[in-house]
């Protein structure tokens, strides 16, 4: 699974494709939103769950600024976004918001099959600051005391046949 995000008119699209093993890539989803730097999205069975947190992008900016991390800005106003896509009706059935924070990668997701919630654990920060810590010169010379930590968080969509729009709490944390 992967996506593109189509610049057009603003707000751009972002399109969500299953790539199977021939090399065809079919769109699953599409759906409007602000470009936002995407790094992992979490998979379960039936839905593939794709997060937007308020890292937006600013397409001219990238040109000048010469990398993704210079032209992001995080929005502290905007909220995250959990797109739930279902994997057998290949389209968005319920979003979700969140509080604004950053996120690499996710780390587990699964369904419970008693409620039909999803559990998506990630590991989150408070916002895009990390993201300078990254580079190798600082990683060579700064004390492991200098960088932040990653908090492991889970959030729980909440009934998710019936969602259309709701918003998730974060349901636990754990520095990492």
């Amino acid at each position: 699974y992967n996506y593109v995000y189509d610049f057009g008119p603003d707000p751009g699209m972002f399109k969500i494709m299953c790539i199977e093993t021939t090399g065809k890539a079919e769109v699953i989803a599409q759906f409007r939103d602000r470009c936002s730097y995407v790094h992992s999205m979490a998979l379960t069975d039936n839905y593939l769950i794709f997060i937007i947190c308020p890292a937006r992008l600013n397409a001219i900016r990238v040109l000048y600024e010469k990398s993704f991390a210079g032209a992001m800005r995080f929005d502290t106003n905007a909220e995250t976004k959990f797109y739930v896509i279902s994997r057998r009706e290949k389209r968005v059935i319920a979003v979700y918001t969140a509080e604004p924070f950053w996120m690499f990668h996710t780390i587990n997701a699964y369904e419970d099959p008693a409620s039909g919630d999803v559990h998506v654990d990630l590991c989150r920060y408070e916002n895009t600051d990390c993201i300078d810590q990254f580079y190798v010169e600082t990683l060579k010379s700064k004390p492991a005391s200098y960088f932040s930590a990653a908090a492991a968080n889970r959030y729980s969509l909440r009934n998710i046949p019936q969602a259309a729009a709701a918003t998730v709490a974060k349901t636990g944390s754990k520095n990492v």
